[in-house]
């Protein structure tokens, strides 16, 4: 299925995108002060099952296909959705998720194409929920992509 083959190329670009790129690990105390970092972690479509209290998961990019359609133009919706855990009075963790979002948008902005195949459709949209979620920070970059169409065999041999 071709928009599942996107979101693995989504999950290639991104893992390089955010490779060199980290934020105080929310599970080690004084991380800040002991610069003690953490990578961000990658999911696709749905997270690991997971404990209510385990926030091991965080930080992460969530990479959902949405929602697809077929017409003139062949398209799929990607939410690439950030998330960080900051317990913190500070509240910092929105600047991590928007940190992270921001990292994306600048390296698909730059680079439209993915996976040779996939095409970038403007605009992008991006949010941020307006409840108070804290100590869960959450963001979201909205996607439209064009996908490659399949080619219809039953009319090969009129041609």
């Amino acid at each position: 299925m071709i928009p599942v083959e996107l979101q693995e190329e989504l999950e290639k670009r991104v893992t390089k995108c955010l490779e060199n790129y980290q934020i105080p690990d929310p599970h080690h105390q004084q991380a800040v002060e002991e610069d003690k970092n953490t990578a961000i972690k990658i999911y696709k479509q749905h997270l690991p099952k997971k404990d209510k209290a385990d926030e091991s998961l965080y930080p992460y990019v969530l990479i959902k296909l949405m929602e697809g359609e077929q017409d003139t133009d062949n398209t799929a919706t990607v939410l690439l959705l950030a998330a960080a855990y900051d317990d913190e009075d500070s509240y910092q963790g929105f600047q991590h998720t928007a940190g992270i979002l921001q990292k994306i948008y600048q390296d698909i902005m730059r680079n439209q194409v993915v996976g040779k195949r996939f095409s970038l459709q403007l605009p992008i949209r991006w949010a941020f929920p307006d409840d108070d979620t804290f100590p869960y920070f959450f963001g979201a970059i909205e996607t439209m992509w064009e996908l490659p169409s399949a080619l219809r065999e039953d009319v090969e041999g009129m041609i």
